[in-house]
């Protein structure tokens, strides 16, 4: 038995291999980031959400979603991703609260109840661009897939004074 390894010798040498392919694998991840974002700085897609993966503007993907954003929309950030199946949209912007109800209806969104599973991926979004649930002043949306849109469309509007933020999460369902 000469030459053979042991199984604790196996075992070491695997978590070794595992643990350089992680460190790999992080290193790639690092680099594709960083292009990434070497890509927005040069403002291909103007508005695009820094470090976002993005190929498309945000007139075209808004077009391509249905979505009519208020005219006097500001500070508006995005990002859109066709070359993906499920060609995944994000957007934030602010416009004052009266230009909700005609926002609302342009694109055709039913209101959900607060506790409503249905705005999971839009709530995600938000707080992860600075929503804070305190339980007051937010309204949430969606407008499922249909025949003429087939994008699911999920939306939060977070109210605060005069003023509102409208967050959307969007994704054409894949089969």
């Amino acid at each position: 038995m000469f030459g053979a390894r042991t199984v604790t010798q196996r075992a070491d040498e695997m978590t070794y291999r595992r643990y350089w392919r992680g460190v790999a694998c992080t290193v790639v991840a690092v680099v594709l980031t960083t292009t990434s974002c070497k890509q927005e700085e040069n403002e291909s897609f103007p508005g695009a959400l820094p470090g976002s993966i993005t190929d498309v503007s945000s007139k075209q993907a808004f077009r391509n979603y249905g979505i009519n954003i208020p005219e006097r929309a500001r500070k508006l950030r995005y990002y859109a991703w066709a070359a993906v199946d499920a060609y995944p949209m994000a957007t934030l912007f602010s416009v004052k609260c009266e230009a909700v109800p005609e926002f609302v209806s342009e694109n055709r969104l039913k209101e959900v109840p607060d506790l409503s599973q249905e705005t999971i991926g839009v709530e995600v979004f938000a707080k992860d661009h600075g929503w804070v649930d305190s339980g007051t002043g937010d309204t949430r949306y969606i407008r499922a897939p249909s025949r003429s849109q087939p994008q699911r469309v999920e939306v939060l509007i977070h109210q605060a004074g005069q003023d509102c933020r409208v967050y959307i999460d969007a994704q054409t369902p894949t089969a």
